[in-house]
């Protein structure tokens, strides 16, 4: 980002920098480099911004996830291998959303942050699809762990979060009267709505 900044714009890059890991950014790299056998700058973003080297990577992990790495240097074809990059995260490797940096993150270096995770992320998932070549940057993902998976007695309903299965338990004890509508307050009020008084 060049010049001066003001305002929110100050403090959102005030904030990026204080969350940045300059150590986490270099072993970053040097993972990438392991992957694919290309240079990877200090300048992390600079170094990834065009998208090959995810790509490359990607390819390392997955032969064939990427039919087609643009060598360009117009714009939109080093944006489309991002983009490329982040869907065969999302469909080869069934990576979630919250792992995954966005294009503008890294072309636009909105947040090196997002993007130094990101790649932590994608080793981690690269290492649970079974690519071993390189080790990953982070510990092992839970399911490549093995061991009991812990689920919640009592609870028949899978969909209802742990936050919320109090309620929903409440709401499963609770019988509703189905002679009586809703009055909206008015029995409060001493009042009846929608009868005919005599």
């Amino acid at each position: 980002m060049s010049g001066l900044l003001y305002g929110l714009d100050k403090e959102l890059a005030e904030r990026e920098a204080a969350k940045r890991d300059v150590a986490l950014e270099e072993k970053v790299a040097g993972w990438l480099s392991d992957v694919t056998g290309e240079d990877v700058d200090a300048d992390l973003l600079e170094s990834l911004r065009d998208g090959v080297i995810l790509c490359k990577a990607m390819n390392a992990v997955k032969p064939g996830a990427i039919a087609k790495i643009n060598e360009s240097k117009m714009p939109f074809k080093q944006m489309e291998n991002i983009a490329n990059f982040l869907k065969a995260c999302r469909s080869e490797l069934g990576m979630a959303e919250h792992n995954l940096f966005t294009t503008a993150d890294l072309f636009d270096g909105k947040s090196i942050v997002n993007v130094t995770n990101g790649v932590v992320s994608f080793s981690r998932a690269a290492e649970k699809a079974g690519y071993t070549d390189v080790p990953s940057l982070g510990p092992r993902e839970r399911a490549t762990l093995g061991g009991p998976k812990k689920e919640w007695k009592g609870n028949p309903n899978a969909a209802v979060s742990k936050w919320n299965q109090g309620s929903s338990e409440t709401m499963d004890r609770t019988e509703i009267d189905k002679s009586m509508s809703p009055t909206f307050g008015a029995d409060n009020a001493k009042q009846v709505w929608g009868k005919d008084e005599k």
